[in-house]
């Protein structure tokens, strides 16, 4: 790995863009649906969400995840986004979950990158 390392497609992002790439996502950890039905809080969809989510930031050129961050499952996903530390040295890459204007104005301010999908009903 150290010396044919460079030649492999995904070893090469820092030395192409000179920055770090961080991704982030999460996954929905229902608990105990079936004995514990009335958890959670009840939407006017009538669906509830009974659990715990779990969110994760990567460092694309590491194994291992940076950050893992549990919320209650109705927790919207653009909370993480307050919790990281903005570094101008990184791009972050995320899904349109975690879509937050305020949060993406400070990214912009703090000359941090991000990518992201855009949600189809955004005006801009």
């Amino acid at each position: 790995m150290r010396e044919y390392g460079h030649l492999l497609s995904d070893s090469r992002i820092t030395d192409v863009i000179k920055k770090q790439v961080e991704t982030f996502d999460r996954t929905t950890i229902s608990l105990f649906q079936d004995i514990l039905k009335c958890v959670g809080r009840k939407p006017k969809s009538g669906k509830r969400k009974g659990g715990i989510k779990v969110h994760t930031v990567i460092n694309v050129d590491e194994k291992v995840p940076k950050t893992v961050w549990f919320s209650h499952a109705a927790t919207n996903d653009h909370v993480l986004l307050n919790k990281l530390k903005l570094d101008p040295n990184t791009i972050y890459v995320f899904d349109k979950g975690y879509n937050d204007y305020k949060a993406f104005r400070l990214f912009s301010a703090s000359g941090t990158g991000f990518v992201t999908r855009i949600e189809d009903n955004a005006v801009y």
